[in-house]
């Protein structure tokens, strides 16, 4: 088919605007970044809550060491195993082995396990650039975190990447009463 010579140079000046306005466009980090900054300039005109629980100072990241756990309400308990730098590894039971900064709201950086059916389970993460940190903890305080995360298919090998994001924030300090006995503490709550 004979195409008019004016019509093959008319569709390759159609290919070449194309092609550039490529590079006006935005990647959808780009995207998600502006439209969280947008977000959190809304935060401004809501009603702030009000806190019933005790007045507290800003309270700094703990220091973990090897044994130190945190048990939960039901019974399972998770142990550091070691530190290694600004990194601690965690033990959840079993070989069920993970790392954190020592940020222990944050995400979850490595981890690998055992699953039901004697398969090796493993991934990693790694937190993005302008993602938020929680510490020190305030009353009111939220901050948003993304990550990039990739999973191992135990059987074919196949690496599973996607993107994560993780809201924590403080709404409350309330008087708690445990086993170890009465504290007064932040109420931190994260959702993905």
């Amino acid at each position: 088919m004979n195409t008019p010579k004016h019509m093959r140079h008319l569709r390759a000046f159609c290919c070449v605007l194309g092609l550039s306005s490529l590079a006006a466009c935005q990647t959808l980090d780009q995207i998600g970044t502006s439209l969280n900054e947008l977000n959190d300039g809304l935060g401004q005109y809501a009603d702030r809550p009000e806190n019933t629980g005790p007045d507290m100072s800003p309270a700094s990241l703990p220091a973990f060491g090897k044994g130190d756990a945190f048990v939960f309400d039901g019974g399972r308990a998770i142990y550091v195993e070691e530190t290694k730098g600004d990194r601690i590894v965690w033990n959840g039971g079993g070989d069920y082995l993970f790392e954190t900064t020592g940020d222990f709201t944050g995400p979850i950086l490595e981890w690998s396990y055992t699953d039901k059916e004697d398969r090796e389970r493993s991934g990693s993460a790694y937190v993005k650039e302008g993602s938020g940190n929680i510490w020190p903890l305030e009353f009111d305080k939220q901050v948003r975190m993304s990550t990039r995360s990739a999973n191992v298919d135990p059987d074919t090998g196949d690496v599973n990447e996607y993107d994560q994001w993780l809201i924590c924030k403080v709404p409350a300090t309330a008087n708690i009463a445990v086993p170890a006995g009465s504290f007064e503490t932040f109420v931190i709550e994260c959702s993905r």
